[in-house]
């Protein structure tokens, strides 16, 4: 009786996690069905120009951000923290048996893409007033810059360099940790190095 127990509970929990993946894949397909509506007619309005700010943390970013934003023709939200998570996200579906468990669902990568896509369009539009250029600063984003490119042809992207030893210097004073970031110092150039 126990092990009839135990194998219908791995098999529960593998279903579980099989349609925690589909729920969440299915709300972010409704999500970009109802949302793109609003976000695309918020953009029908005036068209508008989008610029992506990233790089290395503690490589000029955040200047950058607030230089773009004095512009009067130019709104830069804050940091979301929310748009790197998806990308890493996006980027875990697109293999192995997410991939095939969403295309058996009938979700092939350009419905996830526009999803992608309307998902982060609205949270720099929502994240504050209208403006006719729009502005994001996530460095970590940078990581997905090549996707980001595909799902906005149009953008403008700002990559932050600023001199490793500088970066690694400004991590350690301010004692800024980075998740998934090495922590020794060593370690810690050649991270930057790899992103960069």
């Amino acid at each position: 009786m126990r092990m009839i127990v135990r194998k219908s509970t791995k098999i529960a929990l593998r279903r579980t996690s099989s349609l925690y993946v589909i729920l969440l894949l299915f709300f972010i397909v409704l999500f970009y069905f109802f949302i793109t509506k609003r976000a695309m007619s918020s953009l029908s309005d005036k068209p508008r120009q989008i610029i992506f700010i990233g790089g290395y943390p503690r490589s000029g970013t955040t200047l950058m951000r607030v230089l773009l934003d004095v512009h009067p023709m130019i709104r830069c939200g804050p940091e979301t923290r929310v748009i790197p998570k998806l990308l890493n996200l996006r980027g875990q579906w697109g293999t192995g048996k997410e991939s095939e468990r969403l295309k058996a669902a009938g979700l092939y990568p350009d419905v996830i893409d526009s999803a992608v896509r309307s998902f982060i369009l609205s949270l720099i539009i929502n994240a504050g007033e209208t403006s006719p250029v729009l502005c994001n600063k996530d460095p970590l984003s940078f990581i997905h810059l090549e996707y980001m490119a595909k799902i906005f042809p149009d953008a403008k992207f700002i990559h932050m360099v600023r001199d490793g030893r500088a970066v690694i210097n400004s991590l350690v004073k301010r004692n800024v940790t980075i998740r998934g970031a090495p922590k020794e110092i060593d370690d810690r150039f050649l991270a930057w190095e790899i992103r960069v």
